[in-house]
């Protein structure tokens, strides 16, 4: 007789003590121990390679021609670009929406293997960021989650892009949330939100990528970047798992 491999112990184990569900689809999750969503999600959770605006990120329709979107070339942001993996739509969504307001930490690891993903397709800037910014999140928000998911994800980009992880280095005070509100609405909500009081010696002049979980109108990747930039910063470029709006497609 044949005695089981160690991860179909782990498995069985897994689902006798954590028995549920995947939280991304709902479907059978073999190996609870392995995380909480299951393997044909955790493969769906993959670059979508479509062409995006060069400066903000925000997905074109299949086939655009690829460079700035009207906006960008109206009013261009201070970072110099923002890459995405995926449309904040479908999958995507559901597994932002875990990660924040389920508190499913452990999908962090997902996100971050995808948004690095992004970044290494991307073509490179003509230096590497110095180090990894995770944009911050209000004092009594990060003790109500237990965790920050942007740093979570943050320190996942750092340690797979063998860069270090600087928290700390932006602080926010505390604003009402993004969730809900219209574009010109988030972008007077993050007006003055960030403060680099304290930034590292170090850090001046160095190109720096900024990491958060999702953007939806860009203000507050906006925001961060400048703030940055005016405390010292070299060239600021954002890195988040989702975007929102454009032509995305569900996935």
């Amino acid at each position: 007789m044949r005695r089981p491999r160690w991860g179909e112990l782990r498995a069985g184990i897994g689902s006798l003590l954590f028995p549920g569900p995947c939280c991304l689809c709902d479907g059978p999750l073999p190996d609870p121990l392995g995380g909480p969503a299951c393997s044909a999600c955790r493969g769906r959770l993959v670059p979508l390679l479509h062409p995006a605006c060069s400066r903000c990120g925000i997905f074109f329709v299949p086939g655009a021609a690829r460079g700035p979107c009207g906006a960008c070339l109206n009013s261009p942001p201070p970072f110099d670009r923002l890459i995405a993996a995926l449309p904040h739509e479908g999958l995507a969504r559901r597994a932002v929406h875990e990660l924040k307001y389920r508190r499913r930490e452990t999908l962090a690891p997902l996100l971050a293997v995808a948004a690095t993903k992004a970044w290494a397709a991307a073509d490179r800037g003509p230096a590497a960021p110095a180090a990894v910014v995770p944009v911050p999140a209000p004092f009594w928000r990060r003790v109500r989650r237990g965790f920050h998911p942007a740093e979570s994800i943050a320190d996942g980009v750092a340690r797979r892009l063998r860069i270090p992880l600087r928290t700390g280095v932006l602080r926010r005070r505390h604003a009402p949330p993004q969730t809900g509100l219209s574009g010109a609405a988030r972008r007077r909500n993050v007006r003055g939100v960030f403060r680099a009081r304290r930034f590292p010696a170090a850090l001046r002049g160095q190109p720096l990528l900024l990491v958060d979980d999702v953007s939806t109108t860009g203000s507050t990747a906006r925001a961060g970047s400048r703030e940055l930039i005016r405390a010292g910063s070299g060239r600021v470029e954002v890195l988040t798992f989702a975007r929102a709006g454009g032509g995305g497609v569900v996935v």
